[in-house]
Parts: structure tokens; sequence; C-alpha cells
């Protein structure tokens, strides 16, 4: 018996001491796997995406893709319009001023031409809708083809959607023109303004308008054409008015031209005209060179500008001075109408010596201003 207890002893003291060297000395452990790394705040992102980018993972670039998707007509009142609806199909904004829209009715353009998208400087966002809306020349059913004409760094944009083609019945759509002003000009001309608030004129009609003051018609120029819709023109007189008078234009008189409103053709303002003035300037000092037996004489020329509104007088005096010395007063035969004109005088000069010469010194002639008559300069050799 005491045999056994002694071997029991033995074991537990080597159980003991194996589990105290377990403790001081443990096996060595595998090597721990890191976690995996995360991406910190400021990993950067891709344009349109909104988590950031994990190396090794491809996040697609943003793109844009302009489509046309709708053609349709608008019914407005007398008036209609074909209104097409190009989306974004992409996923970045689209700078529209990169874009115009051809817009063709069985075949033909628009007079206007390519339009510009409505509202186009403002981005399209991405899945966002722009409708441009654009007046129809003809009536009936008609083939409408929309069409976007991408320009710069658009160009690269999917073409596949770029154009659409509906068959539409169009209502007729008149043009309406209105005098929406009548101004008076510096000169006395009459100026007209003209707005198109409809559809197109006919591309043979004839532009037609009268202006008139009092019971004398004032001329127009050659070469007006009908304004397009939306659009303003301005039509000037060849004619000026004199004094007082009252001054009434008509467009489209004779209604040759069908429109959806006749009512607003004609405006009439009073206007009392500006009186008008000459304004003599001294504008070159040169000299001309005569021969004859005896030698060559250097003589004065004068070019003189009348930059006033009115035509001088036909007698314009001068006064030439050599230093502080009065050596000619000679008198030039005019008129003078706005421009410039040269005068060859019989003053003799130095060549390429400073002299001085004024026109109207006595003020005789009622001009715009007083106070710019004279000129110090070189004579310099007439070419």
């Amino acid at each position: 018996m005491k045999k056994i207890t002694t071997v029991t002893t033995v074991l537990t003291l080597l159980i003991l001491w194996s589990g105290m060297a377990l403790a001081a000395d443990p096996l060595p452990k595998s090597k721990a796997t890191p976690p995996s790394q995360k991406p910190s705040a400021s990993a950067p992102q891709q344009p349109g995406s909104k988590v950031p980018t994990t190396p090794g993972v491809v996040v697609p670039a943003a793109f844009v893709d302009l489509a046309v998707t709708d053609i349709r007509v608008q019914e407005l009142g007398q008036g209609a319009l074909i209104q097409v609806t190009v989306k974004n199909l992409g996923t970045a904004s689209a700078n529209a001023n990169l874009y115009q829209l051809r817009v063709l009715l069985n075949g033909s353009l628009l007079p206007g031409g390519d339009q510009p998208l409505f509202n186009a400087r403002t981005p399209i966002e991405p899945n966002q809708t722009r409708v441009t809306g654009v007046v129809p020349t003809q009536s009936g059913s008609t083939e409408v083809t929309a069409r976007l004409i991408p320009s710069g760094a658009a160009a690269s944009d999917n073409p596949a959607n770029n154009i659409l083609t509906r068959t539409l019945d169009l209502p007729e759509v008149r043009p309406d023109f209105t005098i929406t002003d009548l101004s008076l000009m510096p000169d006395n001309r009459i100026q007209v303004t003209i707005r198109n608030n409809g559809g197109y004129a006919p591309r043979d009609a004839q532009f037609s308008l009268e202006v008139s003051a009092g019971n004398d018609r004032l001329g127009l120029p050659w070469g007006i054409q009908w304004p397009n819709p939306r659009e303003t023109i301005v039509a000037t007189t060849t004619d000026p008015i004199v004094g007082t008078r009252n001054v009434r234009a008509t467009v489209n008189p004779n209604r040759t031209v069908l429109e959806m409103n006749y009512e607003n053709n004609t405006l009439s303002k009073e206007f009392t005209a500006h009186v008008l003035k000459p304004d003599l300037i001294v504008r070159w000092l040169g000299f001309w060179q005569e021969s004859d037996i005896f030698g060559t004489t250097n003589k004065l020329v004068i070019i003189i500008a009348n930059i006033g509104k009115a035509t001088s007088p036909r007698t314009i005096k001068t006064e030439v001075f050599y230093g502080d010395r009065l050596i000619a007063t000679p008198t030039l035969e005019g008129p003078i109408g706005v421009g410039s004109q040269r005068f060859n005088t019989g003053v003799p000069v130095v060549p390429y010596d400073t002299y001085r010469v004024t026109v109207d010194p006595q003020n005789e002639i009622d001009e715009e201003r007083e106070d710019n008559n004279s000129l110090t300069a070189r004579v310099e050799l007439l070419r």
C-alpha cells in the first residue's frame, strides 16, 4: 500500500512540472493573417461614383449620352410648336451648349437652320429631359426628323440615338407681325422695330412696310426680309423728317401675307426733328508743289472734315498762322457734306515747318461745337 502511494505522488509531481514548463515556454503560434485593408475616407473616387474605389476594382467612368426620345405637336391657340424632347441617358452632366438641334420637315431644313437646345446655358443632368419647341413651316401630314448635332467634346457622344423621325399632322401656323417701336435717330431718320410672334412667312413673299410722316412717304432700303418666328428686326428709313411730324408705320399693309392677327400691324408716334448743324474741324495740313518757269513753289493743303449732321454753308473762311503771325486768310468754296474734303490753297509754306490753321475763326457758321476749329501741325508732302 505504501508503494502505490509513492507512485501516485511521483505522477502528480510530473504533471505539475509539465504544466509549469508549458506556462513558461508556450508552443509557437502560427502567424495571424492581417485583416483586409480598409480604404481611408480620403480614397479617390471616380466621377459619378458615391463609394470609394477599392484596389483592383474598376469603376466605370461617368459618361454623357443625350438622345432624342420624343417628337410631338403642341397646339397654342392659333399657333403650334413641334416639341422635341432630349434626354440624358448617361451618368454625367451634359453641356447643352455643345449641341444643336437640326429639324427637317419632309427633308427640308427649317429656314432658321440648326436651333440651340432650350435653356442651353444650363447643364442637362443624368436622367433629365429638355424640351425644345420649333415653329413648323408646313401643315398637314409631315415627316419630322430631329437630329442632335454635337460639337467639340460632345462629338464622342453615342450617335445611334441622336436622331428620331415621326410623322405628325401639323396645323397651319401663320405669322404675326407687329411693330413694337418707332424711334427718332440722331440724323432725324426713323427706326422701325418689327417682331414676328407667329410662324414663318411664305418663302416667296416680298417684305412690305410703309412709313409716312404726315402725308409724305419715307423711303426704305431694299433687301429687308420678313423676320422668322420670335425674331425682331430693325428697318431705318432713308429719308429724315423735318419739324414736328406724326410718323405712322404699317407692316404688311396690303395683307399679302396671311397672318394670325392684323390689329397690331400699325404704330404711330409724333416726333420733333433734331436741329442739325455742321461741325467743321481741320483734320490735316500738308503742301503740294506747283512748278512753273520760275521754279517750284510749295503751297498749303488743308483737309477739313465735317463731323456734324448737316451740310456746311458754301463759303468757309480760314486763317493761317506761321508761329504767332497771321500770314493768310483764304476763303474756301464749299459746301462740305458729312465727311472730309481737301482744299489746295495758294498760300506758300516752308515744307515740314509748323503752321496753325483755324476754320470759321469768327464763328459765323452755327456749329455743334465751336472749340474744335483749329489744328497746329507740321505740313507734310501731299502724296
